[in-house]
């Protein structure tokens, strides 16, 4: 399956989404289960996420909004999953800021770091192609 991976400035993997498994809570509310594996300066997170399709699709379309300056900031916070990634403009770069909690809530990873705007445009055909996976 594929994945969306979100890169530093280096283009070294920070956080990246795998297994996307797709489960509906009602007829109308499609949730999507994945991997989420965090790897930032030593420190080490994996577990199993859940967004709705919505929440990509949002992402998706916030940062291209983004890249296009339209708009100066992008989100992913999911009601049901412990991950919060917020994307905001920073004169031609986007700074990126996650959190990400233990499934107990117990423990709580903190990242920031800078990317170049070009890469953008990549992470949105990511993010798009899984949503076109998961349809079908």
């Amino acid at each position: 399956m594929h994945t969306i991976h979100f890169y530093n400035k280096e283009r070294a993997t920070v956080l990246q989404f795998t297994d996307f498994q797709v489960s509906y809570a009602d007829e109308t509310i499609k949730t999507i289960k994945f991997t989420g594996n965090v790897n930032y300066e030593g420190f080490q997170f994996e577990g199993v996420l859940e967004a709705e399709a919505y929440d990509f699709k949002n992402l998706a379309d916030t940062l291209e909004a983004l890249h296009q300056s339209k708009q100066d900031n992008a989100s992913f916070n999911p009601l049901q999953s412990p991950v919060v990634l917020q994307f905001a403009n920073k004169e031609h770069h986007i700074q990126v800021k996650g959190e990400i909690y233990s499934n107990l809530y117990t423990t709580h990873l903190e990242f920031n770091y800078t990317i170049d705007q070009s890469f953008i445009p990549e992470l949105v055909a990511d993010i798009r192609e899984i949503i076109i996976c998961l349809a079908s």
